[in-house]
């Protein structure tokens, strides 16, 4: 597995059991204003993935805003929203072209994102703090295991085929030999 997936599951292995621990009490601000530093990574980390590999967002500044900043999940979550805005519309403006070839993928995911980012935004307030917290952390562990088996599939794909193109390169070398 490719280390970056490896670290990705690791993460997200970790970000869960810490969100599913109770949460601490609410940090002072000289602990909220030390952690600005961690943020700050935390962003710059989120940035890097959104950049370079479009990916990012929810999974990793949902975790960081309630465990360093001490956000409760619903507002957590809210600004995190802004945060991938504002790193997506910054990611495309550097990609310097609009992927117009996608739109007919993307108009789909984004109408089902729309409805279901209405329909959780009307059901978070009527869930705690610690279901919110819960529900992110078995979102996280699907995707760290859906990571895993998706490598695990490429791994045992291109393996095989590996050692074909090595079989025809002995066998090539063989013939130059004779």
């Amino acid at each position: 597995m490719p280390p970056t997936q490896a670290q990705f599951k690791a993460a997200a292995l970790v970000a869960s059991w810490l969100l599913t621990r109770r949460p601490a009490a609410k940090p002072e601000l000289a602990q909220t204003q030390a952690n600005t530093a961690l943020l700050a990574s935390q962003g710059l980390l989120v940035g890097l993935l959104t950049g370079i590999a479009g990916v990012g967002g929810g999974f990793a500044i949902v975790p960081a805003l309630v465990l360093l900043a001490g956000l409760p999940m619903q507002l957590a979550s809210g600004t995190s929203l802004l945060l991938i805005a504002v790193n997506a519309l910054v990611a495309l403006a550097a990609l310097g072209t609009w992927p117009a070839g996608a739109l007919p993928l993307m108009t789909p995911l984004l109408g089902g994102g729309a409805i279901g980012a209405v329909l959780g935004q009307r059901l978070a307030p009527h869930l705690a703090d610690r279901r919110l917290r819960q529900g992110f952390a078995t979102l996280l562990i699907g995707s760290a295991l859906l990571t895993g088996t998706e490598a695990i599939k490429r791994h045992h794909t291109v393996l095989p085929l590996e050692m074909q193109a090595e079989t025809h390169r002995n066998e090539a070398e063989a013939k130059v030999r004779l």
